[in-house]
């Protein structure tokens, strides 16, 4: 219990150096998140329409370095137009 408070009180602390307001940074990963899993489905489903089971042989036993990844195939392009449409500021 002690380890999870100082890991949150220091998140918190963080929202002060990036002067991002909470709200953001929730939504944000509120939004991160959907699209994180979106894009793991999105790869598990282009591999099963292959009938591939892994997507390389680098990382043996881990579904190819495709596997690693495939949630940041969509939840980096979400962050970036969240920050762009929704966070940054208007000139």
């Amino acid at each position: 219990m002690r380890r999870y408070g100082q890991g949150c009180h220091r998140g918190r602390a963080a929202t002060h150096l990036v002067n991002i307001a909470t709200i953001h940074l929730v939504g944000m990963a509120v939004v991160c998140n959907v699209a994180g899993q979106m894009g793991d489905l999105l790869e598990s489903a282009y591999k099963r329409s292959a009938g591939v089971k892994d997507s390389g042989a680098l990382l043996p036993g881990h579904g190819g370095v495709l596997d690693r990844i495939d949630a940041l195939i969509l939840a980096i392009p979400v962050v970036w137009y969240y920050w762009l449409w929704i966070y940054s500021p208007r000139a």
